[in-house]
């Protein structure tokens, strides 16, 4: 993004309205149909940087940014993901609003050169005034790249903002600023949560999408629930997902040492969000009719296992199948008492 505009040259539009891509990636974009629904979020506080799609943090002048009140494009940021595919976007929380009820919030995704319109989201926001929303988008309605660029602009009709702060949003009002300690980080507040199309993590225990059983959320981004270690189990693989070559390995580590894991693979997930349900210390995000026990194994010393049978032919996946993974470990001494918790969980398309 900073190719495109430094902080100091949004600074420097902050005011006029006039944050916007270049005239070569501001396609003409029509809203569609099929609006999104949308809710806003009271939490009298700011959603931090999502560090699983998200994470941006610069120095900002003044400690704070609003752009201010307008129609038309109002403000855009790049965002990234942990995903090695595209995303199917199924939620968007954003920080501001418009000034009357039913005015049109628009998000317009491009990719990260900014100069290809990807597709996007409109919204008529219920209520008039700046709140933390979150807008829950229908299944296949923008299919994003794992990082790009995504603009806010409003429809005829309505002014709206899109803010940049460090400091809490004024909740409820049509306030043009933030409160917020002068000279403090900018934060992007932004999130566009979701789970990969084609393969990558999602279902993370760190409590932006939901919290975890006993508010035992990992502090870092891309784990699952904080378990008796005071980190979240993590998974991830390595080799090849090609039921030819048939390398490919589930990896969990943040476990506690020498205790049983056991790897298992689903054709779905419990929620269109890739959010999880909840299942003993931690969250399960893998579903569906065809659960498979894959392996169960022991964690060596330093709290890490590896799958060593073929997940392929234990899995009975085709080239072509895409299959849900996660682990489930034992941990006798977790926060909530349960015994058990569980890694994030990942995406993967077989070749």
């Amino acid at each position: 993004m900073k190719a495109l505009l430094s902080a100091a040259a949004i600074a420097a539009l902050a005011g006029t309205g006039l944050a916007q891509l270049p005239a070569a990636g501001q396609p003409s974009v029509v809203l569609g149909p099929q609006y999104a629904s949308a809710a806003p979020i009271q939490l009298g506080g700011q959603i931090n940087s999502a560090a699983v799609v998200y994470n941006g943090v610069d120095q900002g002048p003044g400690g704070y940014l609003a752009f201010g009140a307008a129609t038309g494009p109002i403000g855009f940021d790049d965002y990234t993901s942990l995903s090695s595919g595209p995303v199917d976007v199924s939620r968007i929380r954003f920080v501001g609003g418009v000034d009357t009820v039913g005015g049109v919030m628009e998000f317009q995704f491009f990719n990260a050169a900014g100069d290809t319109f990807l597709g996007s989201v409109g919204v008529a926001l219920p209520q008039a005034g700046n709140f933390i929303w979150s807008i829950d988008v229908p299944s296949g309605t923008v299919l994003a790249d794992a990082s790009g660029i995504i603009q806010a602009s409003v429809g005829a009709g309505a002014n709206g903002q899109f803010f940049l702060s460090d400091g809490a949003p004024t909740i409820g009002t049509q306030s043009p600023t933030f409160g917020g300690a002068n000279g403090g980080a900018l934060r992007h507040l932004f999130e566009i949560s979701n789970f990969p199309t084609t393969g990558g993590p999602y279902c993370f225990g760190d409590g932006l999408d939901q919290d975890c059983p006993c508010s035992n959320n990992a502090a870092a981004g891309g784990a699952g629930c904080a378990n008796s270690t005071g980190a979240g189990g993590v998974l991830s693989v390595s080799g090849a997902a090609d039921t030819a070559a048939d390398t490919f390995t589930l990896n969990a580590s943040g476990l506690p040492a020498g205790t049983m894991a056991l790897f298992f693979q689903g054709p779905s997930t419990t929620d269109a969000a890739g959010v999880g349900k909840v299942f003993g210390d931690g969250l399960r995000c893998v579903a569906g009719g065809g659960i498979v026990r894959l392996e169960t194994a022991m964690t060596d010393g330093s709290g890490a296992v590896s799958s060593s049978v073929s997940i392929s032919s234990v899995g009975g996946v085709a080239s072509g199948d895409t299959r849900h993974y996660q682990c489930w470990y034992r941990d006798l001494s977790g926060p909530c008492g349960s015994g058990s918790n569980t890694t994030n969980a990942y995406l993967q398309t077989w070749q």
